[in-house]
């Protein structure tokens, strides 16, 4: 059976069949992205389009090769609108799985759309190319508009445009910035080549962290302040205390003083011994009048000292360095002061040893004297326990020996508080 046997009926179904099949291959050409799919559908588009020539000359009886076209196999021609109409199909499925693993347009915007940071793409001047909703979003929240020019976020011209509430809080640099509108954002441009990539993040929490580490520092330094406050009002109380303690003390003594001095005035014979001993007590008060009280000399708290001890009949011969340190030249003097007085009141020493070295971290300080050693084991009180509780307080160490004679070692580490 050929095709000039076929009925007209049988003949159109056949073109409405390779009509529709060489239009779809056509439309399938038109949107593929690959460029041998696209070559494969006008290569079917265009055999379905000479089946229908060949149709379209059996159909018009004057055609010049219509005893040819009649003479066509039916078979022939129907296995070649089938091929068509399959590999149509095949086509179609290729061309499905072809677009399904590509990144449409669409399908980079609509990811951009779902970032958590908001991106745009713009040229030099700031005319955007690609912007996400986020960047968007916060450029109607800044600006109260879409976003029509990235370098906006950075311009301080624009501070004029920014809606009520939004407010720009630091400009870390000519390309990055920190701003205030309904969240904390850190706007930066990072630049590849001619094209501008800018990003918006939403850094609420950790602003709000660094502000509250920020407050917390700051109750810090004033809790440290009041401490410092604190322990200074507690020194000048102990201080005080200790100067209404030696001002009694010289009150009692002086007082003690006079009387023995009249009695000694008065008593027939007087002896070598009272006057050595009357002697002593008045030298005592001197020391405590000139060192303990009025310190009032001109002069640094060395020259003060010594000319105090050398005022109540008191030597000091010293070895080593004094500490460089202010602080520490401090402690030794109020220390030495106490040793003075303990030396004369205590032992009746002429002369005070004082031997002076440091290591690496500490000062070390061995003080004794040539008076009488201790008749019995020493209790630390008044002036020893003073001297031990200044040591401690700075760090360091105090420690007696008492055997053959009374020597104090005292170890200062160095760096202590200047308070001066």
């Amino acid at each position: 059976m050929v095709l000039g046997d076929l009925k007209a009926g049988p003949i159109y179904f056949l073109y409405a069949v390779l009509f529709v099949a060489g239009t779809f291959s056509f439309a399938m050409g038109l949107r593929s992205g690959s460029r041998s799919l696209k070559w494969r559908a006008y290569g079917i588009f265009f055999t379905a389009l000479v089946l229908l020539q060949i149709l379209s000359d059996l159909l018009g009886a004057e055609q010049k090769y219509l005893s040819v076209i009649r003479e066509i196999p039916t078979l022939i021609f129907a296995l070649a609108t089938l091929l068509v109409i399959t590999f149509d199909l095949w086509l179609f499925g290729k061309l499905e799985s072809h677009q399904a693993q590509q990144l449409t347009e669409a399908a980079i915007k609509e990811s951009m759309d779902t970032l958590p940071v908001g991106v745009a793409f713009s040229d030099e001047r700031g005319r955007p190319y690609l912007v996400n909703y986020k960047i968007d979003q916060l450029s109607r929240l800044v600006f109260g508009r879409n976003l029509v020019n990235t370098l906006d976020f950075f311009d301080p011209a624009m501070e004029g445009e920014l809606v009520e509430g939004a407010t720009t809080l630091k400009r870390i640099s000519k390309d990055r910035v920190v701003m205030d509108a309904q969240g904390v954002w850190l706007i930066e441009n990072i630049r590849h080549g001619p094209i501008v990539e800018t990003l918006a993040r939403d850094v609420t929490e950790a602003y709000g962290l660094i502000q509250e580490i920020r407050e917390n520092n700051r109750k810090i330094r004033q809790l440290n302040q009041n401490l410092k406050d604190y322990s200074k009002n507690i020194k000048g109380f102990i201080r005080e205390r200790e100067v209404l303690s030696a001002k009694r003390k010289i009150h009692d003594d002086m007082g003690r003083s006079l009387i023995l001095f009249r009695m000694y005035m008065e008593q027939e014979p007087k002896t070598a011994r009272q006057r050595r001993e009357l002697t002593l007590l008045w030298r005592q008060n001197i020391l405590l009048l000139k060192g303990g009280m009025a310190r009032s000399p001109k002069g640094s708290p060395w020259e003060k000292l010594t000319e105090a001890a050398r005022d109540a009949g008191m030597a000091i011969e010293m070895t080593g360095s004094l500490p460089s340190e202010a602080r520490a030249q401090a402690i030794l003097t109020e220390i030495l002061h106490e040793s003075i007085n303990n030396a004369i009141l205590h032992g009746h020493a002429k002369t005070l040893y004082l031997d002076l070295t440091e290591d690496g971290g500490q000062y070390h300080f061995t003080i004794g004297n040539d008076g009488a050693a201790p008749e019995g084991p020493i209790v630390e009180k008044g002036g020893l326990k003073n001297i031990r509780k200044l040591v401690e307080m700075e760090g360091g160490s105090v420690t007696i020996r008492e055997s053959l004679d009374f020597v104090m070692n005292i170890a200062l580490p160095k760096g202590v508080r200047d308070e001066t």
